[in-house]
C-alpha cells in the first residue's frame, strides 16, 4: 500500500472516529493562543494595530480547529484564520443565521469533512473548493411581517455600481462576511440568530443582549475572478458554480472591525492592482512614518509574501478627530462611488431595529456623529448589520 493511499484511509478512519466521539469533545474550545486584542494600541497607534490584525488574521489556518497553523508560514497558500470563522450568509453551509432560525450548533463541526481532518495533519494536497453560497446575496429588507421586499440583484448592482465577477452566480456579489468565535458564541447562546428574540428585545427597548463582547471581530472580504497567472500576487480561492465549473477568485479588499473600543475599531485594505479605482489617499503612519499620506509601502514583516501587494487604506476610531473634523474611511471595492462621503463607523451606528422587528434601512452615506433623529425609538444592533439576516421559526 502506498503512502498516499494509507494516508487517505487514515484520514477517513480518524474522521469516523471523530464523528463517533464528538460528544466527548468540547467543540466550543478556543485556540491555545488568544486572538490579538490591544485597546491601547488600537487607540494610540491605530495603523500599527491594523497591520497586527492583518498579519494574525491572514495566517494560514487549520480548518477544523479554526486556529493558526504553526506548521505554516505567513504568506503560504491555503485558507487563513478568518476564512474558518462563521459565515453570515443565510444559505452558507455553516452560517450563523440559518433558515427558520435553526440552531447553528457548536463553533466547530462535530462531523469534520475530509479537508478539515486533513488540515489537522498538515496533509491537504489540494485547494479547498468553496461554493458561491459563502458569498452574501442581496439582503431581504424586512419592512413588516407581511410586506417583505427583496432588492433584485440588478437594482442592487445599479444602485452601488458594484463590480461583479464575470461568471458569478446571478444573485451573488463577490462579498463575504464572517465573525469570530466570541461573537458567534454570544449570538448563539443568546439566540440572537432568531428574529423573534430580537423583536422582543426591540419591543422592550432593551439592547443588553446586543452588547457584543469586547473580543468580537468581523471581517468583510471582496473577491473578484482572476487569471491563473495572477495567483502569485493574490490571496486566492477556488469557488464552484452551480453547474460544477470552478473559478479562481482573488482577494481585492478586506475590511476588519473589532470591538477593542466602545465604538469599535475600523480598518480596511486593498490590493494594489485596484489602484485606478482609489479616490481617497491611503494613510499609513506605520509603514510610512515620515509621510503617511498616500503611503505606498508595507511593513517589513509583510515583504516577500503575496501580502506585500496589499495596502492599508486607513483606520478609524471615532466619528470626529481631535479638531472636530468628521472622520472618513472607505474601500473603493466595497463603498463604490461613495468613498468621499463614507464613514464605516457612522454607517454601522445606524444598524438598528424598530420595535416591531423591522430593520431600519440606513441613510444615504454621510460623515460624522450619527444623526439622533435617525435612531429615535430604535434598538441599535451594536454596529453589526449581520443581524438583518436573522430569521424566524415561522418564516416560509
Amino acid at each position: 500500500m502506498g503512502y498516499r493511499s494509507f494516508r487517505a484511509i487514515l484520514i477517513i478512519a480518524i474522521g469516523s472516529f471523530w464523528s463517533a466521539s464528538a460528544v466527548a469533545l468540547d467543540l466550543d474550545d478556543p485556540c491555545r493562543t488568544s486572538e490579538i486584542q490591544d485597546t491601547k494600541t488600537a487607540l494610540f497607534e491605530p495603523d500599527r494595530y491594523a497591520w497586527d490584525l492583518f498579519r494574525e488574521l491572514n495566517h494560514p489556518a487549520r480548518l477544523w480547529s479554526k486556529c493558526p497553523d504553526p506548521a505554516k508560514n505567513f504568506g503560504d497558500d491555503g485558507p487563513v484564520v478568518w476564512e474558518t470563522w462563521r459565515n453570515i450568509a443565510t444559505d452558507a453551509e455553516r452560517s450563523v443565521f440559518l433558515p427558520r432560525a435553526g440552531h447553528p450548533g457548536p463553533w466547530r463541526t462535530a462531523s469534520p469533512d475530509k479537508f478539515e481532518v486533513a488540515s489537522l495533519f498538515d496533509s491537504t494536497s489540494q485547494p479547498v473548493v468553496r461554493t458561491l453560497a459563502d458569498l452574501i446575496a442581496p439582503v431581504i429588507q424586512r419592512r413588516s411581517s407581511r410586506d417583505r421586499v427583496k432588492f433584485s440583484h440588478t437594482l442592487w448592482r445599479q444602485r452601488h455600481n458594484a463590480v461583479v465577477a464575470k461568471n458569478a452566480n446571478e444573485d451573488r456579489e463577490g462579498t463575504e462576511v464572517r465573525i469570530n468565535r466570541e461573537a458567534y458564541l454570544h449570538i448563539r447562546d443568546n439566540e440572537l440568530y432568531n428574529r423573534d428574540v430580537l423583536t422582543a428585545l426591540a419591543a422592550k427597548g432593551s439592547a443588553a443582549s446586543l452588547d457584543l463582547p469586547p473580543e468580537t471581530k468581523e471581517i468583510k472580504a471582496r473577491w473578484l475572478e482572476i487569471e491563473e497567472q495572477d495567483k502569485p500576487r493574490f490571496h486566492w480561492v477556488e469557488f464552484e458554480n452551480e453547474d460544477g465549473t470552478r473559478q479562481t477568485w482573488g482577494l481585492t479588499a478586506l475590511h476588519i472591525s473589532t470591538k477593542d473600543l466602545p465604538n469599535w475599531f475600523w480598518t480596511t485594505f486593498e490590493h494594489v492592482d485596484t489602484k485606478e479605482d482609489w479616490v481617497n489617499d491611503s494613510i499609513d503612519a506605520y509603514s510610512c512614518p515620515d509621510n503617511p499620506i498616500n503611503c505606498d509601502a508595507v511593513p517589513d514583516e509583510i515583504k516577500g509574501t503575496k501580502w506585500e501587494n496589499y495596502r492599508l487604506r486607513g483606520t478609524q476610531v471615532n466619528f470626529v478627530d481631535s479638531l472636530g473634523k468628521d472622520t472618513l474611511l472607505a474601500n473603493a471595492q466595497i463603498e463604490v462611488n461613495v468613498e468621499r462621503q463614507s464613514s464605516c463607523i457612522t454607517c454601522h451606528a445606524e444598524a438598528a431595529m424598530e420595535p416591531d422587528g423591522n430593520h431600519r434601512v440606513p441613510s444615504d452615506a454621510y460623515l460624522g456623529v450619527p444623526k439622533a433623529d435617525k435612531l429615535d425609538n430604535l434598538m441599535q444592533m451594536d454596529f453589526m448589520f449581520a443581524f438583518e439576516r436573522a430569521s424566524s421559526p415561522s418564516d416560509d
